[in-house]
């Protein structure tokens, strides 16, 4: 009885350590002027929020980039998926398999200044929207 009882208070400290670090683990990304890549209040996922915590780009957020006057960002909807509408009795993993799986992914572009997004794109618009913007090419979507 007592390494059963042992066992389970290890396994609990285990599990308390393990979600207080991964906690920790975690920042959010500055992207300057007050905007980050962060999860969002409405369910954990990826997202660009603004300084006022008002999403901008909805997740989820697969890479982004920025420099003092813009932001690019690449994303994938969850809503994307015909798996993640959960219209036929699919799984969660089920959802999560096929959005891993998906080759779908839509363009932003958030001028920072005046708060302004352009998108969503596909990746001729973005590219011609960058373009037009006078975008730095330096500016890469990072994947996060």
């Amino acid at each position: 009885m007592k390494y059963r009882l042992r066992k389970i208070l290890f396994l609990l400290f285990g599990a308390a350590v393990g979600t207080i670090l991964g906690c920790a683990e975690y920042q959010p990304t500055s992207l300057g002027n007050g905007y980050v890549v962060d999860f969002n209040i409405k369910g954990a996922k990826l997202s660009i929020l603004n300084s006022k915590n008002t999403i901008l780009v909805e997740s989820q957020v697969l890479g982004y980039g920025f420099d003092s006057r813009y932001i690019v960002a690449s994303q994938r909807p969850w809503d994307s998926i015909p798996e993640c509408k959960f219209l036929n009795g699919e799984s969660p993993d089920q959802c999560k398999l096929a959005f891993e799986k998906s080759n779908f992914c839509q363009y932003w572009i958030i001028e920072k200044k005046n708060e302004k997004v352009f998108g969503p794109y596909s990746l001729e618009q973005y590219n011609e929207q960058h373009r037009q913007l006078g975008i730095n090419a330096e500016i890469e979507l990072k994947t996060r």
